[in-house]
């Protein structure tokens, strides 16, 4: 280009002018499984520059570990060309634990995943002197694992036949029938009167 110097005198020099240029490359962060955890921080950006990724694990998981087997779920990387980063997650586990009526009997006992569904056989129950007993339910109801739970075991108790009549009629020496009405387990006495195994009369 031409210049003046301050005489007036014009002159032409020579110079060389540099274009800078930035090259650019994309970071691609993602998660493994969507339903498990997010990952943030992925983008465009120039090369050498420093960018930061977090992962996020979702409600009843955790992060494990990236791709390249980095275990910070929070990691500043520094940009030299495209790249992919894909963070792991995994399910929680929590203790379940299925006791007996007693509160002190444990019938089953795992550690189990996030969102699984526990499970215990039906237990069953020795009978006494003056009950027969049948399971009933777990207490609470069995629902997915969303963290530590204890369901305890419930029965129901009926009255052994024989305690039921003595309870009834301790001195009777007559025929004593027992019958069935409507699902129902009846005692009757010769006199006409009807009760249940508790000893209850039933009209």
């Amino acid at each position: 280009y031409v210049v003046k110097n301050s005489s007036g005198c014009e002159s032409i020099e020579e110079t060389t002018f540099m274009l800078l240029n930035h090259e650019r490359a994309t970071i691609t962060a993602e998660s493994s499984d969507s339903q498990m955890g997010k990952v943030t921080g992925g983008g465009q950006y120039d090369i050498g520059a420093q960018v930061t990724l977090t992962a996020t694990a979702n409600t009843g998981y955790h992060f494990h570990q990236w791709n390249d087997g980095v275990i910070d779920s929070i990691r500043t990387i520094v940009v030299s060309g495209d790249m992919t980063y894909t963070a792991y997650f995994a399910p929680n586990m929590y203790l379940v634990v299925f006791l007996d009526y007693d509160e002190k009997a444990i019938l089953c006992s795992d550690r189990l995943y996030y969102g699984s569904m526990p499970f215990c056989a039906d237990p069953t129950r020795e009978d006494d002197d003056k009950y027969t007993y049948k399971f009933d339910k777990w207490v609470p109801e069995i629902s997915p694992v969303v963290g530590p739970a204890t369901y305890i075991a419930t029965y129901t108790a009926t009255l052994k036949i024989d305690d039921a009549i003595h309870n009834i009629s301790e001195n009777s020496t007559s025929r004593v029938v027992k019958i069935i009405e409507n699902g129902n387990v009846l005692i009757v006495l010769p006199n006409g009167r009807r009760y249940n195994l508790l000893g209850v009369e039933v009209k």
